[in-house]
Order: C-alpha cells, then sequence, then structure tokens
C-alpha cells in the first residue's frame, strides 16, 4: 500500500507498532507526519524513528536530502576527492580575465558606457596578466581536466555543491576583486569544459533557492540531464519561485 505520511490510508489507532526507516528526511510536513503517526497508533503505542541527522545548516541539510533522493531514484553515491578548489578557482579566473580583456578591449575603450564600473575594471585587469601567465594556466587546465577525470574514472557524474550559502544581492559598486576570493564552486566544471547543471534542491528561510550541481564525463550531457530530470521528478522544488 503507498500513501504520504502526511495523508496516511489507515483508521484511527489501528496500530501498536509505528516505524520508519530513513524517511522522515523526505517528509514535505514533519509535524502533519507525526500527527498521523499519533493517529494512528493505538494509545500506549509505540514509534520508531530511523533516519541521517541533519548538519544543522539549511544549506546543508539541502544537500543532504538531495543525496537521499538520488538514492532512493536508484543512484549509487559515493564520496571522490577532486582537485582543491582553489586550484581551479585561480586557473579559471585567469583564463577568463585574460579572454574576456581581450575579446572586450576595445569596446571597453571606445564605448565604456555600456558597461558597468565594475565590469569595466574587471576586463581592464586582463591586462595586466602576461601572455606567460595566460599559457601556464592553459597548462594547469590540462592538468587539472586530467587529474578530474582520474578521480571520475568508475563514476557517471559528479553531484558537488552549487553555492557557499544564500544568493548574494547585486549591488553596485561592488568590490572590483572580490571574485578572487572565495573560490567559485561552479569554476571546476568551467575549466574542464564537462557538461555540468545546476539543480534547485530547497529554499533557504529568506525564501530564495538553494541549489546543487550534477556534472558528467566529457560530452555526456544526456546523463547530467536525465539525473537532473528525475531529481526534479521527485521533489516539488520545480514548481515553486521565490517572491522577488
Amino acid at each position: 500500500m503507498c500513501g504520504a505520511a502526511e495523508r496516511l490510508p489507515f483508521a484511527d489507532a489501528e496500530f501498536d507498532y509505528v516505524l520508519s526507516r530513513y524517511s522522515t528526511h523526505h517528509w514535505n510536513d514533519v509535524g502533519l507526519a507525526l500527527r498521523e503517526v499519533r493517529r494512528v497508533l493505538k494509545p500506549g503505542g509505540v514509534a520508531v524513528f530511523i533516519d541521517v541527522m541533519s548538519p544543522g545548516s539549511a544549506l546543508l541539510d539541502t544537500y543532504l536530502q538531495a543525496v537521499e533522493v538520488l538514492r532512493d531514484q536508484g543512484a549509487i553515491v559515493e564520496d571522490v576527492v577532486l582537485p582543491d578548489i582553489r586550484d581551479y578557482h585561480i586557473c579559471g579566473r585567469v583564463i577568463i580575465t585574460v579572454e574576456a580583456h581581450a575579446i572586450h578591449r576595445r569596446d571597453v575603450i571606445e564605448t565604456p558606457e555600456k558597461f558597468g564600473y565594475t565590469t569595466r575594471r574587471r576586463f581592464q585587469l586582463g591586462a595586466f596578466l602576461s601572455a606567460e601567465q595566460y599559457l601556464s594556466a592553459l597548462r594547469f587546465r590540462r592538468k587539472l581536466q586530467q587529474d578530474t577525470r582520474a578521480a571520475m574514472r568508475g563514476y557517471d557524474l559528479v553531484m558537488a555543491a552549487n553555492q557557499w550559502g544564500g544568493p548574494e544581492i547585486f549591488e553596485e559598486p561592488q568590490q572590483i576583486f572580490h571574485f578572487l576570493g572565495k573560490p567559485s564552486l561552479s569554476m571546476p566544471f568551467n575549466v574542464t569544459g564537462q557538461p555540468a547543471m545546476t539543480v534547485c534542491c530547497g529554499f533557504g528561510s529568506d525564501g530564495f533557492p538553494l541549489a546543487f550541481q550534477l556534472a558528467g564525463r566529457p560530452f555526456d550531457e544526456a546523463s547530467v540531464f536525465a539525473a537532473g530530470g528525475a531529481y526534479e521528478r521527485a521533489t516539488p522544488w520545480r514548481q515553486r519561485r521565490p517572491t522577488l
């Protein structure tokens, strides 16, 4: 018999025992589900709940729940160790900054009013990086690609964090070089060129979305879309939109 925890298809006081094993983290309304458990238990009945423990952070909690949802869909989830996030970040920023300057240099000089203050300064930073530094970053990117593929050997996908916390507010002027500080969690797969997608996995207390990312092997977009689609069909998050 199938049914939602919030609407148990049983009569009042029908059971002596109620056991839940690794399901409570999927409940949409914990309070309502617990009231249902109490309703179907006989007076003096026993309820037993077995589950994983939340890290106590809304962001980490959503990631943990997303892992369990993917397991429920049949995925085998194991830990892998990728290169240091700062290596991806530094490599990617050097390449992006130099190439952005090369592409937009003339437009920034001739029509600077078309660009925001922060964007202009970011592009201009590329003028101070040498060809030698750019080529070194390209060589380092190749090493990161090889190391990432080695870490993924035997796996179809990598699931990783997508953000450090809730979405940041866009304000002008921003700190010009703030992006050189805290590493970008989406940078690894920009550097390696692997297909990746961001998937909403819940909402924080501020009402803004939280997300994880899925990355596949080179040219295997199909697996990324299949896993992301399976997660979305198993969760209600795609039906919700933040209030702006």
